[in-house]
């Protein structure tokens, strides 16, 4: 059975959100653990300049119990994003405002990484 090739879906997502989308830093966190003191880490930082689509969430899930008032809903692409895991407590840094991650979803049908979506709270 021929498997579909992604690879158009991949740069239509890394195209729309790159347009309609508005430029933010995802910075994302490190901890490695100090050998001499595993109980202990290193933490470091890296940031990423990457394009998003913030959302809001609709009626349906803010009346979940996972959703607060006030969540936002970011779109990355992930074509072209180094990154390979987004954790909560990664932060979002868009105009001058910074939203901490709750949940992040990798979308990868077929093996191919087309989209993050972010809950993000301030």
């Amino acid at each position: 059975m021929a498997q579909f090739d992604y690879s158009g879906l991949e740069t239509l997502a890394d195209d729309l959100i790159t347009e309609f989308g508005q430029t933010i830093t995802l910075r994302v966190y490190t901890h490695t653990p100090v050998v001499a003191t595993p109980w202990k880490t290193t933490d470091t930082t890296t940031d990423y300049t990457v394009s998003a689509v913030m959302e809001d969430f609709s009626s349906y899930e803010k009346s979940l119990e996972t959703i607060r008032e006030g969540d936002k809903r970011f779109l990355m692409a992930a074509k072209d994003l180094t990154v390979t895991e987004i954790k909560p407590d990664d932060l979002i840094v868009m105009g001058g405002v910074t939203w901490r991650v709750v949940e992040a979803t990798l979308t990868s049908p077929g093996g191919t990484d087309l989209i993050w979506t972010i809950q993000a709270r301030k």
